[in-house]
């Protein structure tokens, strides 16, 4: 990220860069619109609520559950890993709300000067790019914070491409119990399926 919000907007087409400033006034202009972080531990079963919701209302349109529904494993992660981030001060969970409903969200976590953007949802019946400028809003707000850059996680895309993201190589990590079985797959550097590792016990469970 550079070091202001305008200097980030230059690497987009004009056309785009306006179309980003006009969407952000006219959303931020309406009556009842308000940006909110999550900040205190009351907040966040609303907020993660949320985030489940619009997630699954979006990939609906696509045809698509969601991961929270696909995954249930997935969602339970989220529940116990996002007040424990919050604790740290590592959280950054935004909301974009109408009149105090949630309309558009973004979840990541700072560490290392480095925002880690890890999902998001909107409402599809709500305002068109409400999402985008959610996610205008939290980069700016990192360029603010002295956060060097925006991770979008979970591969390359022509979306994600637009806003700017790079290809980078990334590495994957596997903690397992010291169990005979799990002893196997690293001795032998195998990578295990994902069924084994959220139902088979390469985590017992836990």
């Amino acid at each position: 990220l550079p070091d202001s919000i305008q200097s980030f907007e230059d690497g987009f087409s004009a056309k785009r860069r306006q179309q980003l400033r006009r969407n952000r006034r006219k959303l931020t202009n309406t009556g009842g619109v308000a940006i909110k972080r999550c900040i205190t531990p009351e907040d966040l079963p609303l907020f993660t609520d949320a985030l489940f919701n619009l997630h699954n209302q979006r990939r609906l349109l696509l045809g698509d559950p969601g991961c929270f529904i696909r995954k249930p494993a997935e969602a339970d992660f989220y529940r116990n890993f996002l007040p424990k981030a919050l604790d740290k001060g590592w959280l950054r969970f935004n909301a974009l709300t109408q009149d105090g409903d949630i309309q558009a969200i973004q979840i990541g976590y700072a560490y290392n000067h480095t925002f880690f953007q890890l999902q998001e949802g909107f409402n599809p019946e709500y305002i068109k790019g409400a999402g985008n400028v959610l996610r205008h809003i939290t980069i700016d707000e990192c360029i603010q914070e002295g956060i060097s850059a925006y991770d979008f996680l979970g591969g390359f895309s022509e979306h994600k491409r637009r806003w700017g993201a790079e290809l980078r190589q990334g590495h994957d990590l596997l903690v397992g119990h010291p169990s005979l079985k799990n002893r196997l797959f690293f001795l032998k550097d195998i990578w295990p399926t994902g069924r084994y590792i959220s139902e088979e016990g390469l985590f017992d469970g836990n």
